[in-house]
């Protein structure tokens, strides 16, 4: 993911065999979205359940520095009708 010039309000990343991760760090209204994470210069960090996951880059993630919290909506079986929903911009708070 890092390095890979990932934009947007909403990105999403699909762990093989795990599920589909759709992450923002603005606030979302779509059902499913939760504050579960938080961005810190080049680390993100999020949980799902008892999982959890971090990214680190070689780069600032987010401009400006401090800490921004990371709002997650995780789908389990891939990226599903709601998930490609959500990877295409509806219902997406920019």
């Amino acid at each position: 993911m890092c390095g890979s010039g990932a934009t947007g309000v909403v990105i999403w990343y699909s762990y093989d065999g795990l599920g589909t991760a759709v992450l923002s760090f603005v606030p979302q209204a779509a059902p499913g979205f939760q504050k579960t994470g938080v961005i810190r210069g080049r680390t993100l960090q999020f949980s799902v359940g008892s999982d959890e996951y971090e990214w680190r880059c070689t780069e600032p993630i987010l401009p400006g520095g401090g800490a921004y919290n990371l709002y997650v909506y995780f789908d389990r079986c891939g990226p599903s009708d709601t998930a490609q929903t959500l990877i295409k911009g509806e219902h997406v708070i920019a």
